[in-house]
């Protein structure tokens, strides 16, 4: 006898008021979207160790049991908080829980067990529900994006019932061992029909499981990368020489003015012929030719808008305009292979730090080491994927971009492949600056390169110096032992 699935979800998101029904023979999905009148009070705290970032565990210490459902946790996009999922949930799944967004995408939710599996999760600020079991899914998503930095309530009630059970010859065999992950999961958790997704980065608390709390800090299987609502990373982190502290992914960083470097920049380049001061008073006088091969490290950037230089880009070789002739050398340090996060694309090259907005020119490093050229001059993007595969080999790779017009080109290592933009337009109109390395703001979709670069040229101008960029942070010699 074939089993007849009949699911109900009921999402109650108190934001705006909107009601939403999807039907079909076999499901009925609703979502209803509420104006949140009263907000809900961040909590302040202070007492948080820095031994969280050393360990990229919650440091319990700090919490109280007896208070643990008024805390708010927070995640930031490699964060995940390991439960386990309720013993009832094949008859059904009731979640309640407190959310406040800092970016538009992520996973917030994911039950896994042998039969199914069913996700909550941000596209966009869309929210997104996804139920899959055996070949069938369902997904639903809300009409309107969620507003960031805001508390919003999220209620999901999804009940299932089949043939058997209601006639009481049966019912789905639960598993003991099935997993909640709550703001996050492993990316090897993840099940491909959702793609590649991050965590999410915000705050949860007050969240209940079938009716029952869930203390997502003494009750988790395992944690990680997870610490307080509205903890600040940059508290007991002191950058030297007024450098600023930056936050990303729940880890500070110092962005380095060169020629300083360093966890907290604390160490500086040696110079031959200069003081360190009167490198600082007229660098492009005193640099040491001897540092021509520069360290990039995952925060580090070179960025090119000084107008003495940006005037030689656009007379001599284009970086806007009709045409460009750029070309490097690269050494690749580590495995860029970042499976861990949805992307592990990282920058060698872009001319804007507006990602896919307007006119631009992206040279990414992909999580495979392929070299990816993505140009568009306002008609739509050209993309380029190298098939030569980099190691980590120690060994220099040459990297030449070419465009002529609407022809461009991608050569490594002399083996060259070209392609042609859409539409008619043969200028790339950018103005700002052009970055190497990286970009002076991070983002959730590209992260800085990691290895060196060295013989930079652009036309006939070489930026052989560090000193010849505008802002040149967290660069070091390639060659100097890494701390």
């Amino acid at each position: 006898m074939q089993l007849l699935s009949i699911t109900l979800i009921t999402i109650f998101l108190l934001l705006t008021e909107l009601s939403l029904c999807l039907c079909n023979v076999h499901n009925t999905y609703q979502l209803k979207l509420f104006t949140l009148e009263t907000p809900f009070d961040d909590f302040e705290f202070s007492l948080l160790s820095a031994s969280l970032l050393e360990s990229q565990k919650l440091n319990t210490g700090n919490f109280h049991k007896d208070k643990s459902k008024e805390y708010a946790v927070g995640f930031d996009e490699t964060s995940y908080v390991k439960v386990r999922a309720p013993k009832d949930y094949g008859t059904y799944l009731a979640l309640t829980f407190l959310i406040k967004l800092q970016q538009p995408n992520g996973l917030i939710y994911l039950l896994l067990s042998i039969h199914h599996h069913f996700a909550i999760y941000l596209e966009d600020a869309f929210l997104t529900v996804h139920y899959e079991i055996a070949d069938d899914y369902e997904i639903l998503r809300s009409q309107h994006p969620l507003l960031l930095n805001k508390w919003h309530r999220i209620e999901t009630d999804h009940r299932q019932w089949v043939e058997s059970h209601i006639n009481g010859t049966g019912r789905f065999d639960e598993d003991e061992n099935s997993i909640s992950y709550f703001g996050g999961a492993p990316a090897l958790e993840i099940p491909l029909s959702l793609g590649k997704l991050n965590g999410f980065s915000g705050c949860l608390r007050k969240v209940y499981q079938n009716g029952r709390f869930v203390d997502l800090t003494f009750g988790a299987l395992h944690m990680q990368n997870v610490h307080r609502c509205g903890w600040d990373a940059c508290a007991t982190t002191h950058c030297e020489g007024r450098a600023q502290c930056t936050v990303y992914r729940a880890e500070p960083y110092c962005k380095c003015q060169f020629p300083s470097f360093g966890t907290l920049c604390e160490k500086s380049m040696r110079f031959s012929n200069s003081s360190h001061q009167s490198l600082l008073s007229d660098q492009r006088d005193h640099y040491n030719s001897s540092i021509a091969h520069l360290r990039f490290d995952r925060f580090s950037y070179l960025k090119l808008s000084d107008q003495d230089i940006m005037k030689q880009f656009y007379y001599l070789f284009s970086v806007a305009g009709e045409k460009l002739n750029f070309s490097f050398m690269i050494l690749l340090r580590n495995k860029t292979n970042n499976r861990s996060l949805a992307s592990g694309d990282q920058i060698l090259a872009c001319t804007s730090e507006n990602e896919l907005v307007g006119d631009y020119l992206n040279l990414l490093l992909s999580s495979d080491n392929e070299v990816k050229l993505i140009v568009n001059l306002g008609s739509g993007p050209a993309a380029l994927t190298h098939p030569t595969i980099l190691e980590p080999d120690d060994l220099w790779h040459n990297i030449t971009v070419l465009r002529n017009g609407r022809h461009i080109s991608l050569s490594v290592d002399e083996l060259s492949i070209s392609s042609v933009t859409p539409g008619t337009s043969v200028e790339l109109n950018v103005y700002d600056a052009f970055y190497i390395g990286g970009l002076s703001k991070i983002k959730p979709s590209l992260m800085g390169f990691i290895g060196c670069i060295s013989h930079i040229r652009i036309g006939t101008e070489e930026i052989e110096s560090p000193v010849k960029a505008t802002e040149a942070v967290n660069i070091a010699d390639c060659f100097e032992e890494r701390k």
